[in-house]
């Protein structure tokens, strides 16, 4: 089990321009369970918080997409 990004330090932190892919963490899941992940983290963020979805579906659906896809790739939902 990998630690929390909340509990790491700092020089423990993956560097975007450093990435191995032998050591990134693999999630071991699929793009699109990834990217439904993100998708319904979006949903819920707006509906507890004081913030709302961007109106025009395609903004936010290709932030989603981004960031399932960031998941994917280097195993943490880094914002695209």
């Amino acid at each position: 089990m990998r630690p929390s990004i909340a509990t790491m330090t700092t020089d423990q932190l993956p560097v975007r321009n450093e990435v191995n892919v032998e050591t990134t963490p693999s999630t071991g899941q699929s793009l699109e369970y990834l990217t439904d992940r993100a998708r319904r983290m979006a949903r819920r963020y707006a509906q507890t918080s004081p913030y709302r979805l961007n109106p025009n579906r395609e903004v936010w659906e290709g932030i989603v997409k981004g960031i399932g896809r960031q998941a994917y790739t280097f195993g943490w939902p880094y914002c695209p």
